[in-house]
């Protein structure tokens, strides 16, 4: 990923415009570890960004470690959950210690590894160290973005906020997904402009299962996130380390 990924003007313009996906997801992700983690055990959380997810473990009691590439999103995590811990850090490399729990919400491991089949390598190392980290029986959650016809291959998004907007342009070819940003942000009473190119690629569930269980998991496919049903072509996997 490039150095600016999620700089603090995305940093600021997503926690405005765009928490709500992580706090939407956060009561069934709750309850699905509350079924297999007790009170104060540890939950490591890939993709934090500015703390949505982040504060609704935190107050739910759980050891939490965030874990984000942006630093502009580790900023504005920690005032939003300061009782948590932070890395720095890409799950490209990065080994998560001992915990009961890891989740990863909104689609961060597909974000691009140089090229898909340097991606899928490195999906299958994280894969092997998150099962490595986690006892038998502990969960990893995570949702995907997945190949499906009904996405179309070109599309236009656009939101806008008190002093803030943005717009994307999404293209897709062969599961490669490129959405170039340009946002704008008002900044001490001046107007200015960034871009941001963001690329991912869509992940099938097949291989995506073999790398699990080669990793000693068995995996659930869900189709959301309890209520919080996701569009076609996003998927939750919910993942159980095996005993033994």
């Amino acid at each position: 990923m490039p150095a600016g990924f999620y700089g603090p003007d995305l940093a600021c313009v997503h926690d405005a415009g765009f928490l709500g996906f992580a706090r939407g997801a956060a009561p069934w992700v709750l309850k699905r570890l509350a079924r297999r983690c007790e009170p104060g055990a540890r939950v490591v959380e890939i993709g934090c960004g500015s703390g949505g997810l982040t504060a609704a473990l935190a107050a739910a009691g759980y050891r939490v470690i965030g874990v984000d590439i942006s630093r502009a999103m580790i900023r504005r995590a920690r005032r939003r959950a300061p009782t948590a811990a932070y890395r720095v850090a890409s799950w490209y490399r990065w080994a998560p210690p001992p915990c009961e729990a890891i989740v990863a919400v909104g689609e961060c491991l597909n974000y691009l590894a140089a090229t898909p089949a340097r991606h899928r390598r490195a999906l299958t190392a994280f894969f092997g160290r998150a099962g490595a980290a986690l006892r038998p029986g502990g969960l990893l959650l995570f949702d995907l973005l997945e190949p499906h016809p009904a996405v179309p291959p070109r599309r236009t998004v656009a939101a806008e906020g008190a002093g803030w907007a943005i717009r994307a342009e999404i293209a897709e070819a062969g599961g490669l997904i490129t959405r170039r940003m340009t946002l704008h942000r008002e900044v001490a009473g001046r107007r200015r402009t960034r871009h941001e190119t963001h690329r991912q690629c869509r992940l099938s569930r097949e291989p995506i299962a073999a790398a699990l269980r080669a990793a000693g998991f068995v995996v659930s496919w869900r189709d959301g996130y309890g209520r919080r049903r996701l569009p076609p072509g996003h998927v939750v996997a919910e993942a159980l380390r095996l005993f033994g």
